[in-house]
């Protein structure tokens, strides 16, 4: 039975059944035996085609519209950090609309761990990230409880609404100063 697990499991993910561990103490394929990225992903697929690409879209957001620990310098080192957004944050519309759906303010997000930007000036003009980023993390979407906000708000296309409803990347500079958020 465990091997027709293993086989059905196989089928569904596309991992190879030898890779696949039914119980909680899984172990990664013998390293004798590496797992090549196209026994797991078949690049022809038309399913992966879809997925992208994804566009980041600079917010309007300053480093003013965020409330940031008193030592700002220590966010390298301290793994995930919580900002508090200001209302003024949301200046068109679309913010207007959720800003007033909302009861807390300042509203509390999460920026993850940071990293450093490792791009070079090529890479980062490519892809939109300013020149003088040198770290940037992920920043969660606002905790809340997002049944109570109006559809009609969280649906519009709006970069700022976006990235409090679903999250965003942030470029800070050596200073830890915002520079830029997608």
């Amino acid at each position: 039975i465990v091997q027709e697990v293993k086989l059905k499991v196989s089928e569904l993910t596309g991992l190879p059944a030898r890779c696949i561990s039914l119980n909680r103490s899984a172990k990664p394929c013998p390293e004798d035996e590496p797992v090549r990225m196209d026994d797991v992903f078949d690049v022809n697929d038309q399913r992966l085609q879809a997925l992208g690409p994804f566009a980041l879209v600079t917010t309007s957001f300053t480093d003013a519209d965020f409330i940031f620990p008193k030592n700002r310098m220590s966010l390298p080192e301290c793994g995930s950090s919580t900002l508090g957004m200001r209302k003024e944050a949301l200046r068109d519309d679309a913010g207007k609309d959720l800003a007033s759906a909302l009861s807390t303010w300042p509203l509390s997000l999460v920026l993850g761990p940071l990293s450093k930007v490792t791009l070079s000036k090529e890479e980062r003009e490519l892809v939109g990230i300013p020149q003088t980023a040198e770290y940037f993390g992920w920043l969660y979407p606002a905790s809340l409880d997002w049944r109570r906000v109006n559809n009609d708000a969280l649906n519009i296309a709006n970069p700022e609404v976006d990235m409090v409803s679903k999250g965003g990347f942030l470029y800070l500079d050596k200073g830890c100063n915002l520079l830029s958020a997608r």
